[in-house]
């Protein structure tokens, strides 16, 4: 007797569901609690780590006008950070940075196309910050007067130290982990919907192959009180047609 060739059509459970939109909304909506859990756990620890790793930056400035033409003017700006320069605010201030460093604290700009030139500083000292924006505009003023013989450089009103600093909010750290947390949470949960293998649906039956014979209504409490308030009305209908 020759082997019949049966072709059997079992479906691989671990086959990945397919999953449509109203499908993935009714996944996240069941699962709410776990998004929510996540996404709040990711967000306080990302918010927790930026203020324990990062350190507040602050920031101050000091104006200066320099009444030269707009070449020179150029010229001049970029002698405020001047290693000589900054090697005696080093010195005066007692700082414990070379002057390379210093000048990668050290911001010049004009405002606009004026001769008003800003000296900024950022620091993670207020203080510290002001005081060399002050002492590198002074000493500036001075080696161009010694170096350049140029005296047509006025100070203006002096660097405050500024108790804000320029990076102290989070809000970016925040937002960030929120994002993260709710992507990671939303990921969390298909996979979880994927490796489930609770039946829930007539579709869920109909891909192993086996046709749907019948269904069995879900009763809700709400079901069986009107029920039974239903059943009360027809009695005492009855009741009354018998009297």
């Amino acid at each position: 007797m020759t082997e019949m060739n049966k072709e059997t059509h079992i479906p691989d459970t671990k086959k990945a569901k397919e999953i449509n939109m109203k499908e993935l909304l009714e996944v996240m909506k069941r699962k709410l609690w776990l998004i929510a859990f996540i996404t709040v756990l990711i967000t306080i620890l990302g918010a927790s780590y930026s203020r324990l790793t990062s350190e507040n930056l602050y920031e101050s400035s000091t104006r200066a006008i320099i009444s030269a033409s707009e070449v020179d003017l150029s010229t001049l700006m970029v002698m405020v950070e001047d290693p000589e320069v900054l090697e005696k605010v080093v010195n005066e201030l007692k700082l414990n940075r070379s002057a390379d460093y210093l000048a990668s604290q050290i911001s010049v700009n004009n405002i606009g196309e004026s001769q008003v030139v800003l000296i900024s500083v950022v620091d993670n000292d207020p203080q510290v910050a002001a005081d060399i924006a002050n002492s590198t505009a002074r000493i500036y003023k001075e080696q161009m007067e010694k170096l350049l013989n140029f005296d047509e450089i006025e100070l203006l009103k002096e660097a405050t130290a500024d108790p804000y600093p320029i990076n102290g909010s989070g809000v970016r750290a925040v937002l960030l982990s929120f994002l993260v947390g709710l992507v990671l949470s939303a990921g969390v949960v298909l996979i979880l919907n994927t490796l489930d293998e609770t039946i829930r649906s007539e579709q869920d039956i109909e891909q192993f192959g086996v046709p749907v014979i019948g269904k069995i209504p879900i009763i809700t409490k709400k079901d069986l009180k009107e029920k039974s308030v239903e059943q009360m009305e027809m009695s005492a209908r009855g009741d009354t047609v018998g009297i």
